[in-house]
C-alpha cells in the first residue's frame, strides 16, 4: 500500500506497507523525515542545509553553493560537514567524534 497525502507544498505523508507512515517537511533550510519504527514510535531525521563560497568549475570566478551542512539522527547524534575556500568537502565527522578528512 502507498499513498500521498499532502500538507502544503512544502510537507507530505506517505503511506508505507503494513500502514506505516513517512512524514517529509522542508523550510529553507532544513529538510525533516520522520518514519514509524517497528514499534509504531516515531524517529526524525534532520538534514541541515547551508550555503558556502565556492568556485566555478574551470576555477574562472565565485560562486555560491548550496551544500548539506549536519545530518542528525533519530538519536540525536549527527554527522557534521565541513567545506573548505572552494566549496569542497574537506571533513566529515561521524557521530562518535571521530572525522574523516579530505584532501585534493
Amino acid at each position: 500500500m502507498f499513498g500521498f497525502s499532502y500538507e502544503s507544498a512544502r510537507s507530505r505523508n506517505v503511506e508505507l506497507a503494513f500502514n506505516k507512515w513517512l512524514w517529509y517537511s522542508q523550510t529553507a533550510n532544513t529538510e525533516t523525515i520522520t518514519v514509524q519504527d517497528s514499534n509504531n514510535q516515531s524517529k526524525t531525521y534532520t538534514i541541515n542545509w547551508g550555503s558556502v563560497p565556492g568556485r566555478s568549475p574551470k576555477d574562472e570566478f565565485g560562486i555560491t553553493l548550496r551544500v548539506v551542512r549536519s545530518i542528525v539522527l533519530t538519536n540525536g547524534r549527527s554527522y557534521q560537514l565541513t567545506y573548505n575556500d572552494k566549496g569542497y568537502l574537506v571533513r566529515s565527522t561521524l557521530p562518535s567524534g571521530a572525522y574523516i578528512r579530505y584532501t585534493y
